[in-house]
């Protein structure tokens, strides 16, 4: 190339993609549990090269605004820090729905989510929202939509899209939101499905995206020799989790001579009705409850148990599983909702009916007295899961989602 050319040659700059994530629930603290699924996603983003930001509800305690993991994360305010208990906890909408001052409180928390996320919008010079969840986030995003001219994708997790199926009104507050989404995005193919019965979406608008696991926390570990076999369920304490079939199933194991300790990880509303269970079913020997713990020790959980189990009915997605499979466990999940993308049953784990515990537990303990078929779930759970849901692969996707929804607006 001649000096003369190289003089004409014009610098070319990308500018870095500059996404607002709005979601009513994200980490607090560095390993919170809280919305922990989707800080491996936004820091994905951030390793490909595009700027995001973070909107968030804020948390008593917590600051304003602060930088986690290279994340910047605003939360707004919207009561009286002794007031602001509507979010993070996983049930806002029976707290909103059954609670007149809470109702107003929701009122208040949608005012100046929507506020902040316009200024946030024109300060951070935003390209494209995300919506994490269709409600709040959703609606929040219709509304800055509306306001700045953004486009804006949902990402649809599971509660929210169940929330569908409660009534006619529901279903007419969401419609718009939907409708004016760009895109939408379900972490499984039974959400997706749901979306098309309950809104009459069409299927092109839908793109099935799990969130990405955390892959550098969870590494394949040979199975512990545990005379006393660890099953681990890590879940939320909610009627979704079906805990109480658990409980059967472990009754019906204790009954059949097999030694186990069953540790049931989350927490959750319905503590006391399950302690009151296990005492009623004089499992105290062999069940323990226990609440969430951070992040940075659930694979010490997987890689300390024998094999993981999940019976919730309708499960959005089911990444508990994923992670086990990450870390080399055999698994047992219910063929239902999500957990129907992770298991295909007597390949990569065990799938059985919802509410079933004499099923349940004749899953759990053909995995426990066959070391053999142990062994060879948990490397074919670990190969598929490692296939299926590599994070760089899910992250590249969503960029790539979020690109051409700003792109397309550019081009209006």
């Amino acid at each position: 190339m001649s000096s003369s050319s190289r003089d004409l040659e014009v610098p070319i700059f990308i500018l870095a993609l500059k996404v607002l994530f709005l979601t009513h629930n994200y980490i607090r603290y560095p390993g919170d549990h809280a919305g922990g699924f989707l800080h491996p996603l936004v820091k994905r983003l951030l390793d490909k090269g595009a700027e995001v930001t973070v909107l968030a509800p804020h948390y008593p305690g917590r600051p304003c605004f602060e930088i986690i993991d290279r994340v910047k994360i605003y939360r707004f305010r919207y009561a009286p820090e002794k007031l602001e208990r509507i979010a993070y906890i996983g049930e806002m909408h029976r707290m909103v729905l059954g609670n007149p001052v809470n109702f107003l409180l929701f009122l208040s928390f949608m005012l100046f989510f929507v506020f902040k996320g316009v200024q946030l919008t024109f300060t951070e010079r935003i390209d494209v929202l995300s919506a994490q969840w269709w409600a709040p986030a959703g609606l929040a995003s219709y509304v800055v939509s509306l306001l700045t001219g953004k486009r804006f994708v949902v990402t649809t997790h599971g509660t929210d899209v169940r929330l569908l199926s409660r009534s006619k009104t529901v279903r007419w507050i969401a419609g718009p939101v939907f409708r004016k989404a760009t895109r939408v995005t379900a972490v499984s193919s039974f959400l997706k499905e749901e979306l098309q019965r309950h809104l009459c979406l069409e299927a092109e608008k839908i793109q099935v995206l799990p969130m990405p696991p955390d892959a550098a926390k969870f590494q394949v570990r040979p199975l512990p020799q545990n005379e006393t076999k660890v099953i681990l369920n890590v879940s939320h304490f909610t009627q979704q989790k079906r805990l109480e079939v658990f409980m059967e199933a472990c009754s019906r194991l204790k009954e059949r001579g097999h030694r186990f300790k069953a540790l049931c990880v989350g927490g959750g509303p319905l503590r006391e009705k399950l302690e009151r269970q296990v005492a009623d079913l004089n499992l105290q020997d062999s069940v323990e409850l226990r609440e969430a713990v951070p992040s940075d020790e659930v694979a010490s959980l997987y890689h300390n148990c024998d094999l993981c189990v999940l019976c919730s009915e309708e499960e959005g997605f089911g990444l508990t599983l994923v992670e086990a499979q990450l870390c080399g466990r055999p698994v047992v999940g219910t063929d239902s909702g999500g957990i129907r993308d992770i298991i295909e049953d007597g390949v990569n784990g065990l799938s059985v009916p919802v509410n079933q515990p004499e099923a349940l537990a004749d899953a759990i303990g053909k995995i426990l007295g066959d070391p053999e078929l142990a062994s060879r779930l948990a490397l074919q759970g670990a190969e598929s899961s490692a296939k299926r849901f590599d994070p760089e692969t899910l992250a590249a996707l969503y960029h790539s989602i979020l690109s051409r929804t700003a792109g397309e607006r550019e081009q209006q």
